[in-house]
């Protein structure tokens, strides 16, 4: 490609305006992707799955040639995640010429085990790549923000992370330029740098039990009667809630796995299970059942019902900023959720490089 051209598309390519970016795009997401501005847009790895209509075939980049192509990201575990796909669609199909835009959606590996299901219940019918290893996302630097990528008609990426209305201008734009067929756009070769980004919580579950989904929210003001093991200090530090009782066989069998978890966090993180039985009932129980973590009692069951709990066990994991991080049942609590969550509460910050897709080639769920 000519330097005339190349410095051409450089230039238009810096000129998405700033009233068409999605102000809530990550900022080290915006950064990685913007990195493939003016560049070819790459292919997506071969380990993806495509999700297609009957006798259709894997797109290919070159097939797109002459058209624009937008290339949508999400996830079903996020509101704005499963919006992204059908509002893009509906932009591209509310356009005159939408005969000379094409759309191809990319699914993230956050959620991906459920990305089928949610395709064929939501009748989601363009073409779709579910990144279950996190290799094209971490290719692409795109992260758990939806974003929009725009491909020109030469196959040169000109605009990325666009709101809704910044989409259906980026694309008029594009489509009021002209196609030169002999033009070669250079391949884009991702930047080895590395970034310093802050620990984050954990994806939320989306196992959450029978109760009100409070995660990421204000947890419920925590309240006992009465605690029937050491005090316990839950100010300003980690904890862990769990509801409980001792008629509960599912209660029961978590026991060993919430001391297994108190044992391993020591003092870094608060336990406590609250039951709403009487105190004798559960001393009792404590006799020939050790339960080595916080026991309280209240029989208000005040907790509980701020969150509508209507069936137990049912875990909180709380940050020191009383938000819930994680929600569940306590067999589905790891050592690795808690950790993530006193690493984010802390304020750490860890080092990576493009992509922070943990890389996963054999995962198949």
């Amino acid at each position: 490609m000519s330097l005339l051209l190349t410095c051409a598309i450089v230039a238009l390519s810096s000129l998405t305006p700033k009233e068409w970016l999605d102000p809530r795009l990550d900022t080290v997401d915006r950064e990685a992707i913007e990195e493939m501005i003016s560049f070819s847009i790459p292919s997506f790895d071969e380990d993806v799955e495509w999700v297609l209509q009957e006798n259709e075939e894997p797109p290919v980049w070159e097939s797109f040639r002459g058209k624009v192509l937008v290339i949508q990201t999400w996830s079903n575990q996020s509101a704005s995640g499963r919006v992204a796909p059908f509002a893009s669609q509906k932009i591209i199909d509310s356009l005159e010429q939408n005969e000379d835009v094409a759309l191809i959606t990319l699914h993230t590996p956050q959620g991906a085990n459920k990305a089928k299901q949610f395709i064929q219940k939501r009748k989601l019918v363009v073409p779709t790549a579910i990144d279950r290893s996190g290799e094209t996302c971490n290719h692409y630097g795109v992260h758990y923000d939806p974003v929009t990528i725009v491909v020109d008609r030469n196959g040169a990426v000109r605009h990325v992370g666009l709101r809704t209305r910044g989409l259906s201008k980026a694309i008029q734009s594009l489509l009021a330029e002209e196609y030169d067929p002999v033009l070669e756009i250079d391949k884009f070769i991702p930047k080895s740098k590395q970034t310093e980004i802050a620990a984050e919580y954990p994806i939320f579950s989306s196992n959450f039990g029978k109760a009100t989904n409070v995660q990421g929210k204000k947890a419920p003001s925590f309240f006992v009667e009465k605690l029937i093991s050491e005090p316990l200090d839950v100010e300003n530090k980690v904890r862990v809630v769990e509801f409980w009782a001792t008629w509960c066989p599912p209660c029961r069998k978590s026991i060993p796995h919430l001391n297994k978890l108190a044992a391993h966090f020591g003092d870094k993180v608060s336990f406590v299970g609250v039951s709403g039985e009487s105190v004798d009932k559960v001393t009792a129980f404590q006799k020939k059942n050790p339960m080595n973590y916080g026991v309280a009692i209240d029989s208000s069951k005040k907790m509980q019902g701020e969150i509508s709990c209507r069936a137990i066990p049912l875990a909180m994991v709380i940050s020191s900023d009383n938000t819930v991080r994680w929600q569940g049942n306590p067999s589905l609590l790891t050592e690795s959720i808690i950790d993530h969550v006193v690493r984010a509460d802390s304020g750490e910050t860890e080092t990576v490089d493009r992509g922070r897709w943990k890389l996963n080639k054999t995962r198949k769920n």
